[in-house]
Order: structure tokens, then C-alpha cells, then sequence
């Protein structure tokens, strides 16, 4: 196995991975954990949860991921999540 070939695709365990990352307080983890929550791959959606993780997110160096970060965010109040 290399780079996940001869892996089954699985979102409930991504979901598991990024909830672990994000635990650790990584902001990759928050982003794709808040993802996740958002479009309800791996878990029940949960907006409100989708949107305290992508506010953490947005406090990364990485400027592409802040892009990314703000843009959930905008998303999410585009449909009444504040």
C-alpha cells in the first residue's frame, strides 16, 4: 500500500482521522473536521459544530487555508449559521 492505493475509501474513518488531528489541535484537522460537519460525509451534519471548527481553522498561517476557512464560513451564513 502506498498513497492510500489498496485502501477502501471510507468518510466515517476520514472523519475519525480529522477528529483526531483536530483534538490535537492541528488546523488542517479543524478544516476538514468542520467540513465534514458541513456536508455531512462520515457524520450527521452539525453546522454549528462545522462552524466553531472553521473559525479555528481560519486562525492558520497558511494562507490557502484561511481562504478556504472564510469561505465555509461564508457559506455557512449564507444559510442563517451565525
Amino acid at each position: 500500500m502506498k498513497n492510500g492505493k489498496g485502501v477502501l475509501k471510507s468518510d466515517r474513518e476520514a472523519f475519525n482521522w480529522f477528529a483526531k488531528a483536530s483534538a490535537a489541535g492541528n488546523v488542517y484537522g479543524h478544516y476538514n473536521l468542520a467540513n465534514s460537519y458541513a456536508t455531512g460525509q462520515g457524520t450527521p451534519p452539525n453546522l454549528p459544530e462545522a462552524l466553531r471548527l472553521a473559525k479555528l481553522a481560519r486562525t492558520s498561517d497558511d494562507a490557502k487555508l484561511r481562504a478556504r476557512a472564510d469561505r465555509l464560513i461564508g457559506q455557512l451564513a449564507a444559510v442563517g449559521v451565525r
